[in-house]
């Protein structure tokens, strides 16, 4: 007999669906994030975010963002959901500059891709 409640059940029940329920907050706290600034986004799904077949393994990184490319190729950038951080994709040639060249400094949270990886 459960010492709070009357079932076992219940008491690991509870528990369980307050854990569940606070990850899944934990999860999609910004998946509104590109919407409520009206800039075009790819919809993230729970757990994984806008890049599902990435984070499952069946996408290179680079064809996931090419896929998101060709989708909003009329867009001067497009919002995503990395697993739970938006993120965002410059498509524009000309802001791609600016951001790379003149505003760099201001982006400070930018990936680094290294072209040319040593060896170990």
């Amino acid at each position: 007999m459960g010492i709070f409640l009357d079932s076992d059940i219940v008491e690991f029940l509870l528990p369980s669906l307050l854990i569940f329920w606070v990850t899944y907050l934990y999860f999609v706290k910004d998946y509104g994030y590109w919407e409520d600034k009206n800039v075009a986004y790819v919809p993230p799904e729970f757990p994984f975010g806008s890049i599902k077949n990435h984070v499952l393994g069946k996408l290179y990184q680079g064809l996931c963002f090419d896929e998101i490319y060709k989708d909003f190729k009329n867009e001067r950038l497009v919002g995503y959901i990395n697993v739970r951080s938006p993120s965002v994709l410059v498509i524009d040639p000309e802001l791609a500059r600016l951001v790379l060249q003149k505003d760099f400094h201001h982006f400070v949270d930018h990936y680094s891709f290294d072209a040319n990886p040593k060896d170990p």
